[in-house]
């Protein structure tokens, strides 16, 4: 889901056009895809049991190494 959005195109894109390499259980993913000319990386952060969050992003350098959470 998230490297749907972060491509722009949601639910519009085929589930078979791309693909995810896992990197080990804390390295990034990688996705093969013929969307456009860029790399996208993946990471899962896990927030609480039974939860977790997917982000996706162009650099696996923008990746945070923690996530910190705000009560509003």
């Amino acid at each position: 889901e998230s490297f749907l959005k972060a491509v722009g195109q949601g639910l519009s894109l085929p589930m078979n056009s791309f693909s995810v390499t896992l990197n080990g259980k804390d390295g990034p993913a990688s996705y093969a895809h013929q969307v456009n000319d860029h790399a996208y990386f993946g990471k899962l952060h896990e927030m609480e049991a039974g939860y977790s969050l997917a982000v996706c992003a162009q650099e696996c350098s923008d990746f945070p190494q923690e996530i910190i959470r705000v009560k509003l």
